[in-house]
């Protein structure tokens, strides 16, 4: 095999690798997958409402870092000391969305449309999804709401924003883990209200612990040097 082969293939390779290496990241807070949140919420996941819900959730962007990445699920558990061996909520119809807002845990509307911001993407679309949530540890396990679609974030444009509409009555009792609003504080708010209205209530505490699947998209600049210090290693070996 040549030197130029050679290097392509490890190039290549190593960049493949690194491309397919999905990061978990627990966001906001201090929670992680071993301690909980300090409260308990049904919000998103709720029966209280007999037409459907909308919850809007927002995360301030450091809570990302600076790199851009792909995020392809969002994770909610049930809380740790709740209703023994889970639950499952149905929802009849159920639909996510993601955006980039200039709005932060403390200025967001109670006005669902104000807060939405650059590139809505709907990630998730589904007439029925059932959630079947684990209930018999403290914490319990993270359940992933895998998405259709990917939505590219960049932490330096902006802080996320979930948005999360469901119609029809949700099937199931019990809570999932959230934060107090100490925890929360600076890191992430919520407003939330049945479906059909414009407007909700906004709230600190009570937003939801929840895990993105988070893969960090390499800078082309991170991309060229790599392939150089590849190129230079295979030189010097032939050398």
């Amino acid at each position: 095999m040549s030197l130029k082969t050679t290097f392509f293939a490890i190039a290549l390779a190593v960049l493949a690798s690194t491309s397919l290496q999905a990061q978990q990241l627990l966001v906001p807070g201090p929670a992680s997958e071993s301690i909980e949140g300090g409260s308990s919420n049904t919000r998103p996941f709720s029966s209280d409402f007999d037409f459907g819900a909308r919850y809007q959730q927002v995360w301030d962007a450091s809570a990302f870092g600076s790199v851009p990445g792909t995020l392809t699920s969002v994770a909610f558990r049930y809380d740790g000391g709740g209703n023994p061996g889970g639950n499952v909520y149905a929802p009849a119809s159920y639909e996510v969305k993601l955006s980039t807002t200039a709005l932060d845990p403390g200025t967001l509307s109670a006005t669902f449309d104000d807060n939405i911001g650059a590139g809505e993407t709907v990630v998730l679309s589904t007439d029925s999804l059932s959630i079947l949530f684990p209930g018999d540890e403290t914490p319990n396990d993270f359940v992933p709401i895998t998405f259709d679609t990917p939505f590219l974030y960049d932490p330096n444009a902006g802080n996320l924003l979930l948005d999360i509409t469901y119609q029809g009555q949700a099937v199931g009792i019990g809570s999932i883990d959230t934060y107090t609003e100490a925890e929360a504080m600076g890191i992430t708010s919520r407003v939330h209200t049945g479906f059909g209205t414009t407007s909700g209530f906004t709230s600190t505490g009570f937003s939801a612990v929840v895990q993105f699947e988070f893969t960090p998209v390499p800078e082309p600049t991170s991309v060229a040097l790599l392939a150089l210090g590849i190129g230079a290693c295979a030189l010097r070996r032939r050398a």
